[in-house]
């Protein structure tokens, strides 16, 4: 099985850099259903709060012949174990979404065989470091979602065991500045 994570981000500019990352149009190009083998992989997509980047989500897994199977959350708390930010529409949100979908073909494999929970909450502290997202391989070994196979991560911030991590940044961590000594 193949599990393919895809980290959407809001926008490309933040207050005191840019970075550089892909055109919201130039997903339904990704080979997405291509790259999941028959065995019945997963695609997981960490999408931001923003309503027009969610709808050309649900679009483009049309698009590919996919279908949602759930939607996890990772709520964001500080050390005092309260959310990063309130819970206010017009404010950013302590949360980010997590889509978790399969090809159309596949999902008998997921309906009757495992059961994925809906509307799971991951609670974590996050990283210092901008836009890193928590490693959900663990989990979803931990609900017997993947086994031992490949897991591709797309538009990846850093490197993750197992994982073939693509994207512009994946090395940036990797320097010993980041770790104890």
């Amino acid at each position: 099985m193949v599990t393919i994570i895809i980290i959407l981000h809001n926008h490309c500019h933040i207050k005191w850099f840019r970075y550089d990352c892909f055109e919201l149009s130039d997903l339904p190009q990704l080979r997405i259903p291509q790259l999941l083998n028959n065995n019945g992989g997963l695609l997981c997509m960490w999408i931001p709060n923003n309503e027009t980047i969610n709808k050309a989500v649900h679009r483009t897994l049309e698009h590919w012949g996919m279908v949602p199977l759930a939607t996890w959350h990772w709520l964001k708390i500080c050390r005092s174990e309260q959310p990063v930010f309130s819970f206010r529409p017009d404010h950013k949100l302590p949360f980010e979404t997590l889509l978790i979908a399969c090809r159309r073909q596949d999902l008998p494999t997921f309906t009757k065989k495992k059961r994925i929970p809906d509307h799971y909450c991951i609670i974590g502290i996050p990283n210092a470091n901008h836009s890193r997202k928590p490693p959900i391989a663990p989990i979803l070994k931990d609900f017997g979602l993947i086994g031992s196979g490949k897991t591709l991560e797309l538009y990846a911030r850093y490197l993750l065991p197992e994982t073939t991590s693509i994207g512009y940044e994946p090395l940036k961590f990797q320097d010993e500045y980041y770790y104890a000594q």
